[in-house]
């Protein structure tokens, strides 16, 4: 009896010392280590669909997807929203950071370096009529831009009131240049490639319809396509976020200094920051 009650305790003292955690070699059930949630950033972004830097209408983007990179390797996980008055909302509190914004005094926050540069350009189809090398090229011409590109890239000086105009359709501005109804566009260069891309087809259209005039017509003139011309005549801005946190601020910046070196893992060593760029949706082919 005395035999049986040592030997039953021994039992439940191997029993209690094997307890299922995930350090017991002796148990075959293994308890899963949870990792702490990692701490939330919210971010406000424009509604206004930028692409490739904010696709809004499927939640993508270039700046986007560098935003959480960085964030990522500081060990956080980001939330998006898209809103029309992101500065009213951050600064009543309802965000954490907003993007796509450049120093201001008037506005106390703590500002992230230069994100992506965005690069504004006088866009036109090669024409034997006209050439763009100046601003003051830009007198005469009739002129598609962006909303608020006069204040922007100060062009108040030009009077350029009787030909110019703003708005906000991009993909419309695109295809007024090919239809020749407009000479000269002022966009970003990779929101042009976007566009271009995206309009492709009717691009490709409004080209095969151009060769076939010309052969009707029996004219010397050659065609196969229109080129593009550019003129850099303005800076260009690396947008920035502001952040109501220091640290986040501060993380936010090693995050995006990190993303930007070598990474052996990726092919020719490149930067996870230069990876972003290479992806097939945010690539041009201008």
């Amino acid at each position: 009896m005395l035999r049986y009650m040592i030997l039953s305790l021994i039992s439940l003292l191997y029993l209690n010392s094997c307890l299922p955690t995930s350090n017991c070699p002796q148990c075959s059930v293994q308890v899963p280590i949870i990792e702490p949630e990692k701490p939330l950033v919210r971010i406000g972004a424009s509604s206004l669909n930028m692409p490739p830097y904010f696709i809004t209408t499927e939640n993508t983007g270039l700046e986007k997807d560098i935003i959480e990179a960085a964030f990522l390797k500081k060990g956080y996980r980001v939330s998006f929203e898209f809103v029309n008055d992101r500065k009213k909302m951050f600064h009543e509190g309802k965000f954490d950071c907003i993007t796509t914004v450049v120093e201001n005094p008037k506005y106390p926050a703590f500002y992230t370096y230069g994100i992506v540069p965005y690069q504004d350009q006088v866009i036109y189809l090669e024409n034997p009529t006209f050439t763009i090398n100046s601003l003051d090229d830009l007198k005469d011409r009739k002129i598609e831009a962006f909303k608020d590109a006069k204040k922007i890239l100060e062009l108040q000086d030009l009077k350029l009131d009787k030909n110019y105009r703003e708005h906000s359709s991009k993909a419309s501005q695109v295809l007024m240049l090919y239809h020749r109804s407009i000479d000269v566009l002022i966009m970003d260069i990779r929101m042009f490639g976007f566009y271009r891309k995206k309009m492709l087809h009717k691009i490709v259209e409004l080209e095969r319809k151009k060769r076939e005039e010309i052969e009707t017509k029996k004219s010397p003139e050659t065609f196969t396509h229109y080129q593009i011309k550019t003129a850099a005549l303005f800076p260009a801005q690396a947008y920035q976020m502001a952040c109501k946190n220091e640290k986040h601020r501060n993380d936010f910046n090693e995050g995006l200094n990190l993303i930007k070196q070598s990474n052996p893992t990726n092919e020719n060593s490149m930067s996870d920051y230069d990876k972003i760029f290479k992806k097939p949706e945010y690539l041009s082919h201008l």
